[in-house]
């Protein structure tokens, strides 16, 4: 009696580190904290970054403008540090973030979980399945962080996958992988105590494009007509658009080639830019949906679309999302953006949390608390009460006077 009735305690209050996401968690012995895959070994991932280090080295130009910005982004982080190390460490460290779940054959192919407690009322958590931006080349699983820890918090499952960077891979690589982590989720949402019908799927920034990419190239698939460029595997994996319920754009480069000019002048190499972006217009989600014929486009304008960017972005200028909104209300797809007024590219995901102001992830929450279709909506005007918000724990605010300088000096 004694022993079953500690196995209920067990049951209902894991504590091992693989313990349950749900009552099937598939990831109890997939997760690990070490990023290195077993599969790979540590001196096997030395001297395959190396080998990315080689490839890299004669296409950016030394010493270049891109050192400057690099020295930038380091005083970036030294001036953030204070706010940023804690929560960091609170991703490091957190038992329910299951980190490195792989997802694919590659060693970027692993992504992480943030995996709220089981609800009260047993209901199924809300999904958001978070793409992060990095340029293309310097993107990681672990930069929208402090998003995710918010989300978390207030009960919403979100993963954030990684995916292969320049050189290990082109544009369409990295869709590639954008779209298996995307495909793995939506089979393993049950099983994760996730809401399977009310999957939001984001992007910010290079995460933005590539979504809109694997977007625009699965309603192609869908209506059985290529929008251009050679034929991929993502066709043939088995989800559709209709297991999502919307997509959110942040700070997106929908449309490449007037953006190439704008990398270029913020220190990267034309040699780079030139087999990173070899066709711009194949690789623009804003010409993708363009060419969809009338299959593609109804099958696009099932999937409601919120984009969202700051008006004062240097990097990719404000008018890229409205142009991309213009082409998909052209293409019957219901498009709400939101500008925020005098935001940099990095504020909605980083100076915004850090001065207490995290509008993305309180628009975030709010979007996928008023997707839930199992539930009666509770706001003000139909007389019930507004659901409670929980702020980031532990979060620090960076004093106004360091926060200004490290606007500054962010490369971004």
């Amino acid at each position: 009696m004694c022993n079953e009735a500690h196995s209920a305690r067990r049951e209902a209050h894991p504590t091992r580190r693989e313990a349950r996401v749900g009552e099937d968690a598939p990831l109890r012995a997939a997760s690990s904290a070490n990023p290195i895959r077993r599969d790979r070994g540590a001196l096997g991932t030395l001297v395959w970054c190396g080998q990315m280090w080689a490839s890299l080295q004669p296409l950016v130009g030394l010493p270049g403008l891109w050192l400057l910005q690099l020295a930038r982004l380091a005083a970036f982080v030294a001036l953030t540090l204070p706010v940023l190390g804690p929560q960091f460490c609170r991703y490091l460290l957190h038992r329910r973030v299951f980190k490195n779940v792989p997802y694919g054959p590659s060693v970027r192919h692993q992504l992480d979980v943030y995996a709220p407690p089981p609800a009260r009322d047993g209901a199924p958590h809300p999904v958001v399945i978070f793409v992060s931006g990095g340029a293309w080349i310097i993107g990681y699983k672990a930069w929208p962080y402090l998003q995710a820890l918010f989300l978390q918090a207030n009960g919403v499952l979100v993963v954030c996958p990684d995916y292969r960077n320049f050189p290990h891979a082109a544009i369409p690589g990295m869709a590639d992988d954008v779209d298996a982590a995307i495909a793995w989720t939506l089979r393993n949402v049950r099983r994760l105590r996730g809401d399977a019908r009310n999957v939001t799927l984001v992007g910010q920034s290079a995460g933005a494009h590539l979504v809109a990419l694997v977007l625009a190239e699965r309603a192609a698939a869908q209506a059985a007509r290529p929008t251009g460029g050679a034929p991929c595997k993502r066709a043939r994996r088995a989800w559709r658009l209709e297991q999502l319920r919307s997509w959110v754009g942040v700070s997106g480069p929908f449309s490449l080639a007037p953006f190439v000019e704008t990398l270029h002048a913020r220190g990267l190499d034309r040699r780079l830019l030139s087999r990173l972006f070899p066709n711009p217009a194949v690789l623009s989600p804003l010409a993708r949906v363009e060419a969809l014929g009338a299959g593609g486009r109804a099958a696009l304008a099932r999937l409601p679309c919120l984009l969202a960017h700051g008006t004062a972005d240097a990097t990719v200028p404000w008018a890229q999302t409205a142009d991309f909104a213009a082409v998909l209300r052209a293409a019957g797809v219901c498009v709400r953006v939101e500008l925020y007024q005098g935001k940099s590219h990095t504020d909605p995901i980083l100076e915004g949390p850090m001065s207490g102001d995290d509008a993305l992830g309180a628009r975030l929450l709010a979007l996928v608390r008023a997707q839930r279709p199992a539930r009666a909506k509770s706001t003000g005007e139909e007389g019930g009460e507004e659901e409670a918000c929980v702020g980031l724990p532990g979060a620090l605010v960076l004093p106004g006077a360091v926060l200004h300088l490290a606007r500054w000096v962010n490369p971004f």
